[in-house]
């Protein structure tokens, strides 16, 4: 037999009913259907008179500020810094150190990937400033992506 209830001023479950007030017997079945739901994720919670329950735990708390704003910027850096992959660079910061390459073709993708760069940035923070300013609702971030500056190589010099 397995005991529920109060002791100590602690709620719980005990292999004896010394000092448990309200107690509650449960049986072994009792006792592990109710922590077969717990393991999934319910709480267990206790009525007054000592009989356990079981409830879903609260939502968690929204993002802050700071963690979304860390989310969308680590997307758009991902999404530069992917475009950027495509031709064989790092990411974006390693394919903008190109720009005064001695190779003409590398110092065109360069020069467009520092011009991709500061628009998509110069977007991002303007919507940004948007948001926080409440002229617009935040943006999911494909929406976000939607007004970025379309991602493009350059034709190749000839």
């Amino acid at each position: 037999m397995i005991y529920t209830g109060k002791r100590n001023n602690t709620w719980g479950f005990f292999l004896d009913k010394n000092g448990v007030d309200p107690c509650v017997e449960l049986t072994e079945e009792q006792h592990a259907e109710i922590f077969a739901k717990h393991s999934s994720g319910l709480l267990i919670k206790w009525h007054d008179d000592g009989t356990p329950y079981l409830e879903a735990p609260p939502p968690p708390p929204p993002p802050t500020l700071e963690q979304i704003t860390a989310q969308y910027t680590d997307a758009v850096q991902n999404r530069l810094d992917a475009f950027a992959r495509t031709r064989g660079y790092d990411g974006i910061m390693s394919a903008c150190t190109y720009v005064t390459s001695a190779v003409p073709q590398f110092r065109l993708e360069a020069a467009y990937c520092v011009t991709a760069r500061d628009a998509t940035w110069a977007q991002c923070y303007q919507v940004m400033g948007a948001v926080l300013a409440g002229e617009q609702d935040m943006p999911t971030l494909e929406e976000l992506f939607e007004t970025l500056p379309k991602l493009e190589w350059p034709e190749s010099e000839a």
